[in-house]
Parts: structure tokens; C-alpha cells; sequence
């Protein structure tokens, strides 16, 4: 387990759903997480990388996504990730 620095649990609690967790289950996530940088245009997760086995929260910056909906419009498809969304 590494120490949890005061600004990640100020960052997170400032989130929902994270503002309603108890202050143990926010912690205890916070024990378990990684700091991950990512590059512009970068792919973050694909369906061609099979399951996804972590759950990214956005610290900061932008994340654009594009959901496969049958029957949806293109706009339908495409939504933006920003700080505390997950």
C-alpha cells in the first residue's frame, strides 16, 4: 500500500460518486491506484484489447470516446470524458 498524499483524496472527493463514499472505501481505493499519463490522440482502450481489467478516473485534460450504439447517429456516438469522470 503507498501513502495517500492529501491533494489525491481532496481531488477525488471532490467527484461524485466519490463525494458520497465513506472516507474508508475512498482511502482504500486510493491505495490501489496508479497515476497513468496518456499523449494526445493516444488510444486509452479499445475493444481489440480484449476485457478491461482497470478503471481510470481523468485527473486532468480531456478524453474523447466513441461508443459502438446500434441505431445511434454519429453524434450519438461520440462524448467527452473531463476532470473526475470515469
Amino acid at each position: 500500500m503507498s501513502a495517500i498524499h492529501p491533494s489525491e483524496l481532496s481531488f477525488i472527493t471532490k467527484h461524485a460518486p466519490f463525494d458520497r463514499m465513506e472516507l474508508n472505501h475512498v482511502l482504500w481505493m486510493l491505495e490501489r491506484m496508479r497515476l497513468g499519463y496518456y499523449a494526445k490522440d493516444e488510444v486509452i482502450i479499445s475493444p481489440e484489447q480484449g476485457v478491461v481489467d482497470h478503471f481510470l478516473i481523468i485527473k486532468q485534460g480531456v478524453v474523447q470516446a466513441e461508443q459502438k450504439v446500434a441505431d445511434a447517429t454519429e453524434s450519438d456516438t461520440w462524448m467527452e470524458l473531463t476532470e473526475g469522470e470515469c
